[in-house]
């Protein structure tokens, strides 16, 4: 629990990890996973430190699930956890693995980095949609010792605190002109939240959070939470506007080129 201590606390208003990427790994997704969970909506996310990288985890992506089979994959190369300078990389991910995915990509934008101009490149190189947004990176300290509360020092700030930084990425970004469809993702929680997301431009909603993250108390309760969690799905999908579709076409570069692995 010490362990798990310096990686994950709960501050103020939200939550400050420092998971990074440990996950499974994208063979054990879909070995363990992908198959029990063909009757949802998934979007699979990736993570890498290179184009070339990113080029090896999308042909992956295509040789196992048929276009349809996922709604989109997403690229993450936003994430503060991992300490490395994704924007120097950006513009080469997109324009070489944006082309080789049979899937519909989604970019993750980092409300740390210059999300207007990453939006931007989204549009040039063929990106279907934007999720904006991924964590704040930021700093807790302990009040007697004076030491970071996390072994990164650093950590991803998420939860209720980012919730009015989010609303403002998302209205800058339209404020700019993106036409991209925006997925908002930060510190969202009820109906109020996602209303706030669609008037300012939004075009779907996440919820992170609220959904994983809880007092180890908390847990107890995940049948009901996930309960609400349905309710409060159920309510937007009734309330909300048209939800303008992520499958989007190639770069037109790239209209007339075959787009298997």
């Amino acid at each position: 629990m010490r362990s798990y201590a310096g990686a994950l606390r709960r501050v103020d208003a939200g939550w400050i990890n420092a998971f990074g990427w440990c996950n499974i790994g994208i063979e054990a997704y879909f070995r363990d996973y992908f198959p029990r969970t063909a009757h949802l909506n998934r979007i699979i996310s990736l993570g890498g430190f290179s184009a070339e990288e990113f080029c090896r985890l999308v042909d992956y992506v295509n040789e196992h699930a048929a276009p349809g089979e996922v709604a989109a994959v997403e690229f993450n190369v936003s994430c503060h956890n991992v300490n490395f300078p994704f924007e120097t990389i950006l513009e080469e991910v997109l324009a070489r693995a944006v082309p080789r995915s049979r899937h519909p990509v989604i970019l993750k934008l980092s409300p740390d980095y210059d999300y207007v101009l990453h939006a931007r490149l989204a549009e040039r190189y063929g990106v279907a949609a934007l999720t904006a947004m991924n964590t704040v990176k930021a700093l807790r300290l302990d009040p007697n010792t004076g030491e970071p509360l996390l072994a990164n020092r650093y950590g991803g700030l998420s939860g209720r605190a980012i919730k009015p930084i989010g609303l403002r990425v998302v209205a800058e970004l339209r404020d700019s002109g993106i036409r991209l469809p925006i997925i908002a993702s930060a510190g969202i929680r009820d109906f109020d939240d996602c209303r706030e997301f669609f008037w300012v431009g939004a075009d779907a909603v996440s919820l992170g959070s609220e959904v994983w993250l809880a007092p180890l108390w908390g847990y107890l309760l995940g049948p009901l939470r996930g309960l609400a969690i349905r309710r409060l799905i159920g309510r937007v999908e009734r309330s909300a506007p048209p939800v303008r579709s992520v499958v989007g076409p190639a770069a037109p570069a790239e209209a007339g080129r075959s787009r298997s692995a």
